[in-house]
C-alpha cells in the first residue's frame, strides 16, 4: 500500500462536503496546496486565519462570491 501512496496523494480529490472541518487558508483543498500558499500570503496577513471552508458556502450549495471578494481582497477567484 505505501507504494501507492503517491499515486494516490496525485489522484484523490478533496470532498468538501459542508466544509466545516477544512481550514480555508491552510488545509490543502485547492490544486493540492493551501490557499495561503497559492495567494502568496504571509500568515501575518491572512484575515480570520481560523475561517473554515463553510463559511464562504451559502445555504451548503453555492460560493458566496461577495464574501470570498471581501476576504480574498484584491485576489481573482473567478
Amino acid at each position: 500500500m505505501l507504494k501507492c501512496r503517491e499515486l494516490l496523494r496525485r489522484g484523490i480529490v478533496w470532498k468538501v462536503g459542508k466544509g466545516d472541518n477544512i481550514s480555508f487558508w491552510y488545509d490543502n483543498w485547492i490544486e493540492n496546496r493551501n490557499l495561503a500558499d497559492i495567494l502568496n500570503i504571509s500568515n501575518e496577513n491572512i484575515p480570520k486565519s481560523e475561517a473554515k471552508v463553510n463559511e464562504f458556502i451559502q445555504d451548503n450549495v453555492n460560493w458566496n462570491i461577495p464574501k470570498l471578494m471581501q476576504t480574498l481582497n484584491n485576489h481573482p477567484i473567478i
